[in-house]
């Protein structure tokens, strides 16, 4: 059984100084990731590494439930960082590894837009004063797959996070025009993001092989997201990514014993060609055992660098899931 073709490498690390913002902005290690997709198949996608931080900083108050003020007076330019294309990570805290949409923005404060978690109440369980974050441009159809080393046709077929049930269809679907780059219909959909725990497919309508290779900054936060039942009763299917740059094992991300009984991962095969495949792996969780594909153990499984899978929660699992993961190369860099 074959795990998808992934390649990934670290390049380098530095840090340096801006002194005009006053900010230690870190040039984290870089690397490369590449995922194939067979001749008129479908492929799973998603982004294991980030674009190059437009900022980093500290937070120096929190005026309401989703607005932070930035440390050191910054200067930022009104809604600089405007318009849902670049998104904040925090990178310290109890809440480290979350993620939110940049709304707008004044000369020292960010409004944010929340996706999966919000910046917390709990004393222990909150983004506070202090806590560092970074500024980061999503990645988007133009920058992950650009219109020069793609071929005319492929699709990217997008979902919907708040849509039940399980076997969603795409809520959208993107291709690829030459000369005009990314279309939904009649719409523009070039700098659409591409959120960084969300997997979406890319469908090769042509009779070659395609590659596409990820270049960008090795994520250095926790790896953070929740997995949400959108109707009460219902099973429902969330597309998840690792969102690392690094093998790891089903056990390391979803641990065990966060996971409800009766829940499932749903893991393809990359190699395999064809459209609206079937999961070659489907493992259920076990109180007590962990993750089983039959009579299988599989905890040990191997998820490839930036693997997309499913996540199949219960129909009795009507809370949410934290996945929060710190990476063996984080502590080893």
């Amino acid at each position: 059984m074959k795990s998808p073709i992934k390649t990934f490498s670290l390049l380098a690390s530095a840090s340096l100084l801006t002194l005009s913002s006053l900010s230690a902005v870190s040039t984290d290690p870089v690397g490369y990731v590449t995922t194939t997709i067979p001749a008129n198949s479908d492929g799973l996608l998603s982004t294991a590494l980030h674009r190059s931080a437009l900022y980093s900083g500290s937070v120096a108050s929190i005026p309401d439930s989703n607005t932070i003020q930035v440390s050191n007076v910054p200067g930022f330019s009104a809604d600089e960082y405007a318009g849902g294309g670049n998104f904040v990570i925090f990178t310290s805290g109890d809440r480290e590894g979350l993620w939110a949409v940049i709304d707008s923005n004044d000369a020292d404060t960010i409004d944010l837009t929340f996706v999966t978690q919000d910046l917390g109440e709990d004393a222990e369980d909150r983004v506070e004063v202090g806590d560092t974050f970074s500024i980061i441009p999503f990645w988007t159809p133009a920058t992950l797959l650009p219109e020069e080393e793609t071929v005319a046709g492929t699709q990217l077929l997008v979902f919907s996070r708040n849509q039940p049930g399980i076997n969603i269809s795409a809520a959208s679907t993107y291709t690829l025009y030459d000369t005009y780059g990314w279309y939904a219909g009649a719409t523009d959909v070039n700098d659409s993001p591409i959120f960084p725990d969300e997997s979406i497919i890319v469908r090769n309508k042509s009779s070659d092989l395609i590659s596409v290779t990820q270049a960008g900054n090795v994520p250095m936060a926790t790896y953070r997201t929740v997995l949400s039942t959108v109707s009460e009763g219902v099973q429902q299917d969330i597309r998840l990514t690792t969102g690392l740059p690094a093998a790891i094992s089903v056990r390391d991300l979803i641990d065990p014993g966060i996971a409800g009984v009766g829940d499932q991962i749903l893991i393809f095969n990359q190699d395999q060609a064809g459209e609206n495949k079937s999961a070659a792996v489907t493992a259920t969780y076990y109180e007590n055992y962990g993750w089983y594909a039959g009579s299988t153990e599989i905890n040990d499984y191997i998820l490839e660098p930036g693997q997309g899978f499913v996540y199949r929660k219960a129909a009795a699992n009507t809370a949410d899931i934290l996945v929060d993961h710190t990476p063996a190369y984080q502590l080893s860099l």
